[in-house]
């Protein structure tokens, strides 16, 4: 880990990331292990929680890519859909990252 992700090493079961759009706020709980996977600079892709807008339920994907100065993209689809939507892009670094206890 480089020192400058130092600030977003962890000592406990993991972190919380989150990010918005469209006014909506949308995070996601990653265990320590992912979070090391993820801080190593290695590609990782999640299932985030879904969430209801305008009476259609959507499903999340969260990509992470580069470490803490990669990519973060959340991309979102209706349960019936095919097509994603790109939510949320940009830094991990620029995500609000807060440590579970």
């Amino acid at each position: 880990m480089s020192p400058d992700s130092a600030p977003f090493s962890i000592t406990g079961s993991g972190v919380v990331v989150t990010v918005s759009w469209k006014d909506q706020v949308h995070a996601i709980e990653i265990s320590a292990g992912d979070w090391a996977l993820i801080m190593s600079g290695a590609g990782l892709e999640l299932q985030g929680e879904d969430f209801l807008d305008n009476g259609i339920d959507y499903e999340t994907e969260w990509d992470f890519a580069g470490g803490i100065d990669g990519r973060l993209e959340v991309r979102f689809t209706p349960f019936d859909g095919d097509e994603w939507t790109v939510g949320f892009t940009g830094r991990l670094r620029d995500a609000a990252i807060a440590a579970l206890p």
